[in-house]
């Protein structure tokens, strides 16, 4: 197979994944107390990054394979903890953050269906999707007059 295939990229998907990048790698280099914020325990922060980071991953290249998503991901996860460890950024690197990335990135791809599978019908696993996406992206009721969840997550959890 040529590696030059054109693959389906959701453009607007990939934009938004790309800053969600961008903004990771500032957030991970800059100086600062990371015990300060709405969640103070860092591998949960680190946790919950790559998760979302592998969400916008798979909904910017849905034609792409779970494993190499996970493998790009994870190379950035050790991307940063080497810069971490440069003695100019002023960071610590922990081998542990990288456990915590790599958690991350697994438990989005054992709660997420494999697309076109299967085991798409598989409602245990899906819903758990479904909800996790739900958690990530639904805004209160208080802040726009109704609940709002993804188009996904509505789509898994019609019966």
């Amino acid at each position: 197979m040529s590696l030059l295939v054109p693959r389906k990229i959701n453009w607007p998907g990939l934009a938004v994944f790309l800053a969600a990048v961008v903004f990771t790698l500032y957030a991970a280099l800059a100086p600062g107390d990371d015990t300060k914020g709405l969640i103070p325990w860092d591998k949960a922060k680190h946790f919950i990054v790559f998760y979302g980071l592998t969400f916008l991953a798979t909904m910017a290249l849905p034609k792409s394979r779970y494993w190499k998503i996970g493998v790009v991901l994870l190379g950035f996860g050790i991307a940063i903890e080497i810069l971490q460890g440069l003695p100019i950024v002023g960071r610590d690197a922990d081998i542990f953050d990288v456990v915590a990335d790599a958690l991350g990135v697994g438990f989005f791809f054992r709660s997420s269906p494999p697309s076109g599978s299967a085991a798409t019908t598989d409602r245990p696993t899906a819903t758990l999707h479904a909800l996790t996406l739900a958690s990530l992206s639904v805004r209160t009721k208080e802040e726009h007059g109704a609940w709002r969840w993804p188009d996904r997550a509505r789509r898994v959890l019609r019966p």
